[in-house]
């Protein structure tokens, strides 16, 4: 007897005589198919306790049983906790035992596909880093879920991948923390607004600049290295510092030492005459050193004008210079790398 050419159904051929087997053998297969089709539809998929997969080796594992209720005879087709190795594309299916009329534990199988049969059911399909089951829950490397049954089981392809400067950090995110002082997140429905401080960056004032002792007439003089605009608030570091680089030659005699001063010189529109804030004293000669001074912003630094040098200053935008005052016998030498303000 002759079979259709995709599901492989027996039918009568022609003038068979007689035809009753052959036709009630291709009513008896509709049959079967099409209470495969209503039974299908009406599958639900829960449990699997705690449900993970690790992209390397390609490990789907789950805690407790998975459990597909078949609906329409209110029995479960039962797969229990294990593992399951899974490749990219690879589909993870099971054989029913259909109309069952007792629970009934089934065998996960896997393949590149799956047999064309009224009894296979697809559990799941891995792509790249996650594994879609056929509920529309998924699970993703980095990001277990609890109960695939449960709000979606990882939201169905709704997580995030966070990446730092290109490089990925999850691929599953469900929240981000956004920290530092110069960033805030704000949230109007589900729109997001991530505000990011700029300007109150890392201002180096200064590059490869020599201050030298020629005669007496110079110590004690104060030498401009440099100014700018600056607002602490602005600043998403941790701490701030006065800081610079600096190398001193000794010419022999009175050992140099050099006083690296920031002064606040007031607002754009209102300056003043010069207000220490901060200073570091440099007094090693021979060779490359990194000194600081810890900065302490605030809305009432100590007493503004009167030169605390105590590392206060106001938490808005302000007008700075950067000075230095080198000590020491004629020959003496200061070689300023850079000089300012800087994140540590």
């Amino acid at each position: 007897m002759p079979n259709t050419s995709r599901m492989n159904w027996i039918f009568p051929s022609e003038n068979q005589t007689p035809y009753f087997d052959a036709i009630e053998a291709f009513y008896g297969q509709q049959d079967a198919a099409a209470y495969a089709a209503r039974e299908d539809r009406h599958i639900i998929l829960r449990g699997g306790g705690t449900v993970s997969f690790v992209t390397a080796g390609g490990t789907l594992s789950w805690t407790d049983d998975f459990e597909m209720l078949a609906a329409v005879t209110g029995f479960k087709w039962r797969i229990p906790a294990s593992s399951i190795q899974l490749l990219d594309g690879e589909i993870a299916w099971v054989e029913l035992v259909r109309a069952p009329s007792n629970n009934l534990v089934v065998v996960l199988q896997k393949g590149n596909q799956i047999p064309s049969s009224d009894t296979a059911h697809i559990l799941g399909v891995r792509v790249g880093a996650r594994v879609y089951f056929f509920n529309g829950s998924s699970v993703i490397q980095g990001s277990p879920v609890t109960d695939i049954g449960a709000g979606g089981g990882g939201g169905g392809g709704s997580a995030l991948e966070i990446l730092d400067e290109g490089t990925s950090q999850t691929a599953g995110a469900t929240s981000i923390d956004f920290v530092g002082s110069g960033v805030t997140a704000s949230a109007a429905g589900s729109a997001v607004t991530v505000t990011v401080g700029v300007g109150g960056g890392v201002p180096q004032m200064t590059g490869n600049t020599r201050v030298q002792v020629v005669d007496d007439t110079l110590l004690n003089a104060e030498i401009k290295l440099g100014g700018f605009q600056f607002n602490p608030s602005l600043f998403s570091g941790s701490t701030m510092v006065l800081g610079g680089l600096v190398t001193l030659t000794d010419a022999g005699g009175v050992a140099p030492a050099l006083d690296l001063r920031l002064y606040d010189m007031g607002t754009t529109l209102v300056p003043q005459a010069g207000d220490l804030r901060a200073s570091r004293l440099f007094s090693i000669p021979g060779s490359l050193r990194f000194e600081q001074t810890i900065l302490v912003p605030s809305a009432t630094p100590t007493t503004p004008g009167s030169s605390p040098d105590d590392g206060t200053m106001y938490d808005v935008a302000r007008i700075y210079e950067v000075r230095a005052l080198l000590t020491g016998d004629a020959g003496d030498l200061a070689e300023i790398d850079w000089a300012g303000i800087q994140g540590v």
